[in-house]
Parts: C-alpha cells; structure tokens; sequence
C-alpha cells in the first residue's frame, strides 16, 4: 500500500511538472458581443495555468490602443473585465494575457472579443395591408440569436409584441429599446411617413434662413442657437416632422405665456423685426387645441451694446483739498461689459484717466474737473453723462473780517462827514443849543466807531 501511495503521488507530479494536469490557457465565452450604447457590458474569460506554478501579472489590452486595466489573482481562474457604460470609444478586439514564474513570457488565447457599440432605429421595412406597416427595430450589429425588444407608441409601451418587427395600423410615433435596457431606447419616429398626421411639434429657430433647432421624429434635439443682435430680423418656425392639415393654427409662448399681438404671426411663423433686448427668453408653439402638447422651449438669446450707462460718486456731497472720491460706473449689457473707460474733460479735449468699473483719486485743482465713462463689450460701446467734480471753495479769516472792515471805514466816512457839517454850524451859531447837542453827540459816535475800528 505504501508503495503504490508513492507511486500514485510521483505520478501526479510529473504529470503537474509536464503541464497536461493543469494546462495554460485563455478562453472567452464569445469572440463578438454588441450592444446598445450607454449598456453595461461584461466580456466574460477565464484563464489557467499550471498547479506548481506562480501568478505573477496578468491585464487586458484593446487592439490599436493598448491596456486597458490590470488583472490581480483573486478570482482565480475567472478573468472577466466589466465595462460599466457603454460607448462608441469602448469598440474594438479586446484581449486578456498574463505571465507566470515559470513562463516570463506573456501567454494569450488564439482570437479576442470584438465589442460593437450601436444605436437602435425605427425603420419602416413594408406594408402589412392597405392599413397596416411594418416597423423594424433596427441595429447597426447582432444584439444575439433571441433579444427581447419592448415597442412604445407616443411613449407608452406596447403590449404582445417583443420582436424586432411588428405592424402598426394607427399614425403616431413609434419607438423601440431592446429588454432589460428600456432607458436606452431609440428616437420616435412618425409612422407611416408622407402622409397626414398630427405629431408632437418641435421648434425651429432660424436666422438668415439658418435652422438653429435638429428634429428627429418626436424627439427633439435643441442646439444651441447663435444668439442674435439687438436690431436683427429673426423668424422662428413651428415645425413638425408631420404634415398637419391646412387649416391648423398655431399658438406662440413665450416663458410659458401666451404671445400678445406685438409680434408678427404668419402660418407656423414668429417674426421678430427688429428684434430687441425684451424678446429674450424660452419660445415654444403648440397647435390650437392641442395646446396640452406644446414643443421643447427653446431660449432665445438677444445681444445688446451696453446701456443706460451711469455713473455715481461716492463721497457725495462737498469736497475738500486732498479728499478722496470714488467713481463708479454700471450699465445693462448683454454680455456683460468687458472694458471700462474714464475720461476728464479739459476744453474741447477729453483724456483718459483710468480703467476699470470705479477708479478713485484725491481731490485738488488739477482733478477737478468734469468725468464720464465709456462702456464697451462685444457688441459696442456706450458714455455716460458727465458728472463734475469740485473742490469746495473754502473761506479764511480775511475773507470774513474784510466785509466788516469795509463796513466799518464806510460808516466811519459818513460820520466824519457829519462831524465837519455839525463843527461848521457850530462856529457861526454857537449859541443854538441843539446844535451843540447834536455835534456833541456826533463826536462821541465818532468816538464810538473809532474804538471799534481800533478793536477790529
């Protein structure tokens, strides 16, 4: 017993040690997989190698591009790699290697896994009868030998059904996903095309006869228009992927609410000439009586040169020699102003002082003077008013007395004057008493004005 037990171990290791026991290899469950866009994906593998030998690395590579992520042991023999969303940059032949103690060299299966990427489509492939058509739920590879696919109609799903065709006999809008992926269904489309049909609107916005809006049936894709200047003819067009019937009327809104007569309608038209500033804001159209079904908003950017550009000081009030005063200038632009500009007028001349929204400088005789500002963005430029700025035109202490002084010397002239007239009189008639009292009392005035001048 003994020796058959030794006999059965030495086998079993020549068998390890010549690789037959325990092989290297690496196998995929397929060589193609395809899916939907946006799908999680995984590329199952599994790799072996010999039962006396050692991992050391291993990783999977896409052809023409290089690694993409490295492989540790843990899962032994399971090499599975997990893509979480697909997309069209994940396409191409994928493969897994890895090398061990025994073999430095890296070791791969004969063929890897091709990854497709597609789109789902709704394509009309035939008429059932006179009132039926066929849809096809459309790819650009093999999803599989058996995929489920879930129909919707006007965004409800479908019932029954779950291949990739099926017959419709009533005009709406179709579209498809494939099972267990219903999020990443393809666009709507309006089936059967060219004939009479109310479908979901969409909105177009168009300038200089360039559409700025992309349908594709019932799904609406906005671009983002090129926004318009202020002063543009600008026409926006209802539009549907549909014929609708000649008599259709169409309703225009404008951030939800219904347009007043201020705006030119014709047909499935808007006319906005010229365009300005206020028609900024989200268009959409609806049909009347189906106003429950409106377009996609579309927001209509106006551009515009700055306006109502001001200017404001900051201390107001009056200034003294050596204060500080802050100007600060603001207008409404769209966009919004880039480059700010001050000026002060000399004469007939005007010279830039600064730049920028507030410039500030201490007040003295040479900055006195009248400022305004100059706007300016990518549309164009606007000034302000002008606004001045005054040293306060402060008095001294000569300033006050001279007006009293003067005074003074005026009065004093006057009585003086009367004082010689009195002293005249009083010679010739010296003895008029009231002459007396009259001069007497001119000269104590005269006294009187003397001291305060004196004082002064």
């Amino acid at each position: 017993m003994c020796f058959e037990g030794v006999y059965v171990l030495a086998t079993f290791l020549l068998l390890c040690l010549s690789g037959v026991q325990c092989g290297y290899s690496v196998t995929y469950s397929s060589k193609q997989i395809c899916s939907p866009k946006g799908a999680p994906v995984v590329l199952i593998c599994r790799y072996e190698y010999s039962c006396i030998d050692h991992y050391i690395r291993g990783e999977w590579y896409k052809e023409k591009s290089g690694r993409v992520r490295k492989r540790s042991n843990s899962n032994y023999p399971d090499c599975s790699l997990e893509i979480d969303k697909l997309s069209d940059e994940h396409a191409g032949v994928y493969h897994f290697q890895f090398y061990t103690f025994r073999h430095q060299n890296w070791m791969t299966g004969k063929s890897g896994i091709t990854v497709s990427v597609t789109d789902l489509t709704v394509k009309e492939t035939g008429v059932g009868s006179h009132t039926e058509t066929k849809v096809t739920c459309s790819a650009s590879c093999s999803l599989g030998s058996h995929p489920q696919y879930v129909w919707y109609k006007n965004g409800q799903p479908l019932q029954n059904k779950t291949t990739a065709s099926r017959l419709v006999s009533e005009k709406a809008n179709y579209s498809c996903a494939v099972s267990c992926y219903e999020g990443l269904g393809s666009p709507a489309v309006c089936v059967p095309e060219n004939k009479n049909n109310n479908c979901t609107l969409s909105l177009k916005n168009i300038t200089e006869g360039q559409s700025a809006v992309t349908v594709s049936g019932s799904v609406l894709l906005v671009l983002t228009a090129e926004a318009v200047t202020e002063g543009d003819a600008l026409t926006l067009t209802c539009n549907t992927t549909c014929s609708l019937s000649n008599n259709s009327t169409f309703i225009w809104y404008k951030n939800s609410q219904p347009l007043t007569s201020k705006h030119t309608t014709r047909d499935n038209k808007l006319q906005l000439n010229p365009v300005s500033s206020e028609d900024s804001g989200n268009y959409s159209c609806a049909v009347k009586g189906h106003e429950s079904l409106p377009s996609t908003a579309v927001f209509l950017n106006v551009r515009y040169k700055p306006k109502s550009v001001t200017v404001s000081i900051s201390p107001s009030g009056d200034m003294g020699e050596g204060d500080t005063v802050t100007l600060t200038c603001s207008s409404d632009a769209n966009p919004p102003v880039h480059n700010y500009t001050w000026y002060m007028k000399t004469g007939a001349e005007s010279l830039v002082r600064g730049t920028g929204e507030s410039i500030s400088f201490n007040v003295t005789s040479d900055t006195s003077g009248l400022y305004y500002c100059q706007a300016q963005n990518e549309v164009g430029s606007q000034t302000s008013t002008e606004v001045a700025v005054q040293k306060e035109q402060r008095s001294g202490g000569f300033s006050v007395v001279l007006p009293a002084v003067i005074t003074i010397v005026i009065i004093l002239v006057v009585l003086l004057i009367l004082g010689a007239v009195c002293f005249r009189k009083f010679k010739k008639t010296p003895e008029n008493s009231a002459n007396k009292r009259t001069c007497n009392a001119t000269i104590q005035v005269r006294k009187l004005v003397q001291i305060l001048s004196f004082v002064v």
